[in-house]
């Protein structure tokens, strides 16, 4: 009610009232500061405006701190503190007579409860009275609320290489990331796919490594954990056999590591020129055979092993097979004895187009000479040094041959007995006398006897000589 002199009127108070307070997150034990606003908008007079306030269950009203009523405009004091009345948990400001356009303000604070859970909410509103109106206005209510922390129900895929995408479900994640985020081990995620209050999609991050244990983090805290293994990145790690000779044709097993090799479309990639890869097998998905065939001029030396699996590129194995020269093999030589200068011919296989480096072995002796060298045939001269038996090698930068037996002999000493000069008739004895260059006789060696009148081949006994009986036209002596 609103009297004017000579004429009694009815005007309404109006108002805007407000009640402000800690919107949003709160936290068990936490001080709650309020502030209540009320204004008169009417044009007349308001008598017996009081304000009542109900705490929330949760609210601890042993803290309870009331303050007085102040007019907004001046700061004074136009009221005393509330009064709490704990049956019904209500604080009432008693205030009376609010002139239009006047309005006033009060505050308290009040704990939440120390016990209170998770979940929790509390909802506090104040209300104003006009009752000379009469006019019950209640405020906005403040809804404050004690919430979940993120909890992780499951992760999709557990392991993965940096990068992979992982979906992460349970609840309490918040419907928007702001400032949460997600930690693999200590390392922060920093590509998020998307956000919602119960499922997660983001990027293994650069520099996690390991098991990594994946937590979330909001405002409120972390999470649970669960367990991610973090595996390299796709990479070749082994071959096996890790080398092969030229013009071999052989199976390489390559194994992987993060891979997804796949039949018919992961190939089996062998760097530099002279390997032909002649399939790919795949027997794993971190694990292929490769059938290959290593031409015969191929390079020699290392070669990077790696398998394609459309967009999967794995880091190769750098260096990790080998393309060698064959060892050489010694299959005859042509004779297998002889002084000094002789040419010996050796026929086998590797041997290399050119000599290069490579060289032929009389025993400890390097042959000096050659008159010809191929693949399959090398033509060489007996060094001077050696005697006796020794063992003819072929040695290339491959490795060295098998050995054969080649005989190094000094001289054939004839000895005629018995004729004169041109005399056809008469019988003569011819001795030939074989020895090392040590003058130790040679046994068991052929000596062919070739003249006019004779030509016949026998075994040296052993003091080494070899003897024949028949007519010759030599004289006496020793040759």
């Amino acid at each position: 009610w609103a009297m004017d002199h000579g004429q009694q009127t009815i005007v309404a108070a109006s108002d805007p009232n407000i009640k402000y307070g800690p919107q949003g997150v709160i936290e068990a034990g936490e001080k709650l500061d309020y502030k209540v606003e009320y204004e008169n908008e009417g044009e007349g007079i308001a008598f017996g405006v009081y304000v009542t306030d109900v705490l929330d269950e949760d609210s601890d009203d042993s803290t309870l701190e009331i303050g007085p009523v102040y007019d907004v405009e001046t700061g004074e004091q136009v009221a005393p503190p509330g009064t709490y009345y704990p049956q019904t948990r209500t604080i009432t400001w008693t205030i009376g007579e609010v002139g239009p356009g006047q309005g006033g303000y009060s505050e308290f604070s009040v704990n939440v409860r120390d016990d209170a859970p998770r979940g929790t909410e509390v909802i506090n509103y104040a209300t104003v009275y006009f009752p000379s109106v009469p006019e019950v206005t209640p405020t906005n209510a403040i809804v404050s609320y004690i919430p979940f922390e993120p909890s992780i129900d499951s992760i999709n895929p557990t392991s993965g290489p940096v990068g992979t995408l992982v979906a992460i479900d349970g609840e309490h994640f918040g419907s928007a990331r702001s400032d949460s985020y997600v930690n693999f081990g200590d390392t922060r995620c920093s590509n998020y796919a998307y956000w919602s209050d119960t499922k997660l999609i983001l990027l293994v991050p650069e520099g996690a490594s390991g098991v990594a244990d994946v937590t979330v983090t909001t405002e409120v805290g972390s999470s649970n954990s669960k367990a991610f293994a973090v595996m390299p990145p796709p990479s070749i790690t082994s071959v096996s056999p890790t080398s092969a000779y030229r013009s071999d044709t052989l199976k390489v097993e390559i194994t992987g590591v993060s891979t997804d090799f796949q039949q018919g479309v992961s190939n089996a990639i062998f760097s530099g020129k002279g390997i032909m890869v002649n399939s790919t097998t795949v027997t794993g998905a971190a694990q292929v055979t490769a059938n290959i065939t290593i031409a015969h001029d191929a390079p020699l030396g290392p070669r990077d092993v790696n398998v394609i699996t459309a967009d999967e590129i794995p880091d190769p194995l750098v260096g990790a097979f080998t393309v060698l020269d064959p060892v050489p093999v010694i299959t005859s030589i042509t004779p297998s004895s002889g002084e000094p200068g002789t040419e010996v011919r050796i026929d086998g296989t590797g041997f290399g187009a050119k000599r290069g480096d490579s060289h032929v072995s009389f025993g400890p002796v390097m042959a000096g000479e050659y008159t010809y060298w191929s693949e399959n045939e090398i033509r060489v001269l007996v060094p001077a040094g050696i005697s006796g038996e020794v063992s003819i090698t072929v040695t290339t930068p491959a490795g060295t041959s098998n050995g054969v037996s080649f005989t190094a002999m000094k001289s054939t000493i004839l000895t005629i007995e018995g004729t004169q000069p041109v005399q056809y008739s008469d019988t003569a004895t011819i001795t030939a006398v074989l020895t090392d260059y040590e003058g130790m006789p040679l046994e068991g060696m052929p000596v062919t006897l070739d003249l006019d009148t004779m030509h016949d081949t026998v075994l040296t006994g052993p003091d080494g000589s070899a003897t024949w009986r028949g007519g010759v036209n030599l004289s006496e002596g020793t040759y």
